[in-house]
C-alpha cells in the first residue's frame, strides 16, 4: 500500500488541529486518543450514523496522521475534503502545508486508481442487495437509489453533490425498479441507498414533502429531458435526506455510509 511519508515535526501540530475540529472527524480523533477503541462506543458517543461511519472516519484519521492510502475511492475523496476544509479553518506551518499538499495529491490520484473504484463498486454492490432484501419487507416506504457513476463523480457542477433519485415503493416493487432501468437501456443497474418507513405513512404526502423541501433549500431538481425516469431526480447528499427523514420522524433504513466530514 503507498504511503506519503510524514515529517516528525507535523504530528503534534496536526493532532493539535484535530483537537479542536468540531466536525465529526474531529470528535472521533478525540474520543480515540482518551482510549474509546469500540466502534459502537464510537458511534454512540460522537454521534455517528452508524459503526461503518465510525470506520470511514478512522480510515480518514489514518490517511491524515500515518499517510495511508485509503483501500477505497470514496474515503480518498473524503480525505482530499477533509484537508480542504482543515486548511481553509486553520494557519499551518510551511512544513505541515507541504505535507497536506503531497498528501492531498496522493489522495486525488488514489481516487482515481481502478482498484479503489472497483472496491467502492464491490461495497456498494454488497450495500444495495443486504437493503433490497429489507424492502421486501415494507409494503409503503420512500426509496432513495443512484447509479455508481453518479456515486463515483458527483455532479458536473459540485462532485459533493450526487443526483438521487427519490420515490416511493408499494409492495415491496424493488426488483421491477430494477428491471425497468434495463429495460429503458441504463448502462448500470440502480443501488439502493435508503429506506425511510412509518407506520400509517401517507407516501404520496411524505414523498412531495422530500420533493418540495429540496427544490426550496435550492437543491437542483432534474428535468424530464435529463432522466427517462422522471423528474424525482435531486442533485443533494444522503445526510441531507437523512436529516429530513429525521424531522419527519421516519425510520431510516441504511448500510454503510459516509457523514458530513
Amino acid at each position: 500500500m503507498r504511503q506519503v511519508k510524514v515529517p516528525p515535526g507535523v504530528v503534534f501540530e496536526l493532532k493539535n488541529i484535530l483537537s479542536e475540529d468540531d466536525k465529526l472527524l474531529g470528535v472521533i480523533f478525540n474520543l480515540s486518543e482518551n482510549g474509546v477503541i469500540n466502534a459502537q462506543e464510537l458511534a454512540t458517543k460522537s454521534g455517528a450514523a452508524n459503526r461503518g461511519v465510525v470506520y470511514n472516519n478512522l480510515n480518514m484519521l489514518k490517511a491524515l496522521l500515518y499517510g495511508e492510502m485509503p483501500t477505497g475511492a470514496s474515503i480518498s475523496r473524503h480525505s482530499v475534503r477533509a484537508i480542504d476544509r482543515l486548511l481553509k479553518n486553520n494557519t499551518v506551518s510551511t512544513e505541515l502545508g507541504s505535507y497536506f499538499e503531497n498528501l492531498r495529491r496522493a489522495l486525488q490520484e488514489n481516487s482515481e486508481n481502478l482498484s479503489a473504484v472497483n472496491y467502492d463498486r464491490e461495497i456498494l454492490e454488497k450495500n444495495s442487495n443486504r437493503l433490497s432484501e429489507k424492502a421486501a419487507k415494507f409494503s409503503h416506504a420512500i426509496y432513495v437509489y443512484s447509479f455508481p457513476t453518479y456515486i463515483h463523480y458527483g455532479t458536473i457542477e459540485d462532485p459533493e453533490l450526487i443526483w438521487l433519485k427519490i420515490g416511493s415503493t408499494r409492495n415491496s416493487v424493488w426488483q421491477r425498479i430494477v428491471e425497468q432501468n434495463r429495460q429503458t437501456s441504463m448502462p448500470e443497474d440502480p443501488k439502493l441507498l435508503r429506506i425511510y418507513h412509518k407506520d400509517g405513512m401517507d407516501l404520496l404526502a411524505y414523498e412531495k414533502k422530500f420533493h418540495d423541501t429540496l427544490e426550496k433549500v435550492g437543491h437542483e431538481r432534474s428535468a424530464a429531458s435529463r432522466s427517462k425516469a422522471g423528474r424525482e431526480w435531486f442533485a443533494t447528499t444522503v445526510a441531507a435526506l437523512d436529516a429530513l427523514a429525521g424531522l419527519m420522524e421516519l425510520t431510516i433504513e441504511s448500510e454503510v455510509d459516509f457523514d458530513e466530514v
